[in-house]
């Protein structure tokens, strides 16, 4: 059976084994007995590794033929979207639940011919795409109350999306990966047209169109390299090839791998790849925004590390000079460029690219410490910015106005005190002020730099820091003390529902660094379990 790895770069290699020998009849009296339970046990292990997985798509196939139904009775399509969303956040709950309780319970293993992997840290990053993804159904319920074109495909796609998703932080092959990042890259370009007859978005769809298809295409050229270079695309394998060394082809493996890393930078908009961003951001609704800015960026980042962690670790001294660029760039340009900034979505952009630099620091430091660092920051980045966005979209929505710009808040605390100061509380953490757990977050990133030696890097994330505080107290300033702006809604009250939301997650701001020596642990552990597969 297959049992993992004990150490990142110890080249503890085991063959794939052959899922047709499980059907192929054994000598003797059990032969009967393996005929028939074979395929079954095989089932029941590719059901409950692949899960979640495979609930969504059944519940993809239950959604378009319920839609078929009644349509033909004459249901109303906002009504029949809405309660498509609403089907749609009760399975991804149900698939949240199935993944909390195979955290204890999942064997670490190949699954379907090694094309996907299956372990305790690939469970937990299913848990975490899978919570993103439900914020972002959650907030979409109001935007199609609102719009009454493509009510039917928004759901549907959507969920189409984060099954991709779901398939990609499992991946075990290049291709299997290539194939989760081309299908869900389709399912965005279609939901950026949402609003089709808005010029900024047919520009936003046509620039992620074109660069994502590029991106596609460096992916693929890369697999290919290193396929053509070592005759395998599984982790696994190209893992043992690297790490035992060989009569190999330097440039070829060393072209393919800067294709992907160039590829997966795209997807992560990362620098040198990150200028598509900000101008689709702003051309997608919001909950597609959204949509890139939690789930698509975290389910790609958690492949990425795992990729670099396990079938190219044995490259490790050409992808960490590529990674610590790519994060000194993501920290520069995404804080300057924010600093001129007015517009919220263009905003939203630049500060996530800014985020995404401390998130690769830990990448660049390349020790298990650096990683537990950088899952750590990764949980606490979807806490902040899941809460600053969920204010953010509730305003829009409860004004039925487009608020545009920074300037749009002006005077926000006069009329509502309680999201004034959820804001506030939101965008300190963000800065990094003590103490928030945005500053816990920022520290321990730190140190694991200034531990590996990579002093530039530290004194760059401490340079942007700073600089940060500049750009995100704009927002602090407009609302808190500039005069009243007519454009701000004059009522934003609160469900009980969302009301308790918004409270659990300003908690968790305040509570995490004060339980520190308890909630610490905790991190470590599922990074370390994140960290450790394939």
């Amino acid at each position: 059976m297959y049992t993992g790895y004990t150490d990142r770069r110890t080249p503890l290699y085991q063959p794939k084994e052959n899922l047709l020998l499980l059907f192929v009849p054994s000598s003797g009296s059990d032969t009967l007995f393996n005929l028939v339970a074979s395929p079954v046990l095989y089932g029941l292990e590719l059901l409950t590794a692949l899960l979640p997985e495979i609930t969504l798509m059944a519940m993809i196939v239950y959604l378009i033929k319920v839609v078929g139904i009644e349509l033909g009775r004459g249901r109303s399509k906002k009504v029949l979207a809405i309660e498509c969303l609403a089907a749609s956040q009760e399975a991804l709950i149900f698939i949240v639940l199935i993944c909390l309780i195979q955290v204890h319970s999942v064997e670490t293993a190949p699954v379907l011919a090694g094309y996907f992997f299956s372990a305790t840290g690939i469970t937990l990053s299913k848990l975490f795409v899978a919570v993103a993804s439900l914020f972002v159904v959650r907030i979409s319920k109001n935007f199609l109350r609102r719009n009454v074109r493509h009510l039917l495909e928004y759901p549907i796609i959507l969920l189409l999306a984060i099954v991709l998703l779901i398939c990609l932080v499992g991946a075990n092959n290049l291709m299997t990966m290539f194939l989760a990042i081309g299908g869900f890259s389709i399912s965005l370009y279609v939901l950026i047209l949402f609003d089709l007859y808005a010029r900024v978005t047919r520009e936003a769809a046509m620039k992620y169109f074109y660069l994502s298809a590029m991106s596609a295409g460096l992916i693929i050229f890369g697999t290919f390299l290193l396929y053509s270079s070592t005759g395998t695309a599984m982790f696994s394998d190209l893992r043992y090839v690297f790490l035992t060394g060989g009569n190999l082809n330097s440039v070829a493996i060393s072209t393919g791998l800067l294709f992907i890393l160039l590829g997966l930078f795209f997807k992560l908009s990362a620098f040198p790849a990150h200028l598509w961003a900000v101008e689709v951001y702003e051309g997608s609704p919001a909950p597609v925004m959204v949509f890139f800015l939690l789930p698509v960026k975290v389910a790609v980042l958690l492949v990425f590390v795992r990729l670099l962690n396990t079938a190219f670790i044995g490259l490790a001294e050409f992808w960490l000079p590529c990674v610590a660029v790519a994060c000194a760039g993501s920290l520069l340009w995404g804080a300057f460029a924010a600093v001129y900034e007015r517009k919220i979505s263009r905003f939203l952009g630049y500060a996530s690219i800014n985020q995404l630099g401390y998130l690769l620091m830990g990448v660049a430091c390349d020790t298990d410490e650096a990683l537990r660092s950088m899952y750590i920051y990764l949980v606490l980045y979807v806490l902040m910015s899941g809460g600053f966005l969920f204010v953010y979209i509730h305003v829009r929505r409860k004004g039925r106005l487009n608020l545009l710009y920074i300037a749009d808040f002006r005077g926000f605390a006069i009329q509502e005190r309680l999201l004034s100061w959820s804001l506030t509380i939101f965008l300190f953490s963000s800065i990094g002020i003590p103490p928030l757990v945005g500053f816990h977050a920022k520290y321990i990133v730190l140190v694991a730099a200034m531990q590996k030696e990579l002093f530039f890097l530290a004194a760059v994330g401490i340079g942007v820091g700073l600089l940060s505080a500049y750009y995100y107290l704009q927002f602090v300033v407009s609302f808190q003390f500039e005069e009243q702006n007519r454009v701000v809604p004059t009522r934003c009250l609160l469900s009980r529902r969302d009301r308790a939301a918004l409270t659990a997650a300003e908690a968790c701001l305040w509570v995490a660094p004060a339980l520190a020596p308890l909630a610490l642990p905790l991190f470590q552990m599922i990074a370390e379990a994140a960290s450790t597969t394939a």
